[in-house]
């Protein structure tokens, strides 16, 4: 006979043995070999640590790459550095980091070029170029990167490479990022 709702298993001898039941919304664990399963709450976050930092308007120099200027709006850990506009993980891990840019205000022909920075290279860009006839339309895009973080030794930020000083504009543009595994 048993309980609606235990689950049998086998202590160290080999004997069954009812897991006690859990409660609504909990999950079964497993401490490894030789230890009894056990249902456990979890914290119900994933992908932790996250953030999401998003830019006014920048209007850039010509031949320049130009830090954007971010705020942290979400940081599930205050790693957000909105003093140097840059992410600095507390958790070393695989990261998923993704920029989503708007631009808005080029001429005919010309071009822009989004960056991703780790440390101060860049690991991912994304390329802007506006075709003849669609000067000053707003154009956006999103772009990300697995990027692999030791921890508060690292940092990313977004930088924008403008070929002229067209009254362009950043606008509706976003860095974020969350864990994907830690190390």
């Amino acid at each position: 006979t048993g309980t609606d709702g235990n689950i049998i298993s086998y202590d160290a001898s080999g004997d069954p043995v009812a897991i006690a039941t859990g409660d609504d919304g909990q999950v079964l664990t497993s401490a490894g070999a030789g230890q009894p399963p056990a249902f456990e709450t979890t914290s119900g976050e994933k992908n932790l640590p996250y953030f999401m930092a998003q830019s006014g308007a920048l209007t850039p120099s010509a031949n320049t790459a130009t830090k954007v200027p971010l705020s942290g709006s979400v940081d599930s850990e205050g790693s957000f550095d909105g003093d140097n506009d840059r992410y600095i993980p507390q958790t070393a891990g695989k990261y998923w980091i993704e920029m989503i840019v708007g631009v808005y205000g080029m001429t005919d022909g010309g071009y822009a070029v989004a960056h991703l920075k780790k440390n101060g290279s860049s690991v991912a860009e994304h390329n802007f170029t506006c075709a003849t006839g669609l000067g000053n339309m707003h154009q956006s895009a999103s772009f990300g990167e697995i990027v692999e973080f030791n921890g508060s030794t690292d940092y990313v930020e977004l930088y924008i490479f403008f070929e002229e000083a067209w009254a362009v504009r950043t606008n509706q543009t976003q860095l974020q990022g969350f864990l994907i595994s830690a190390t």
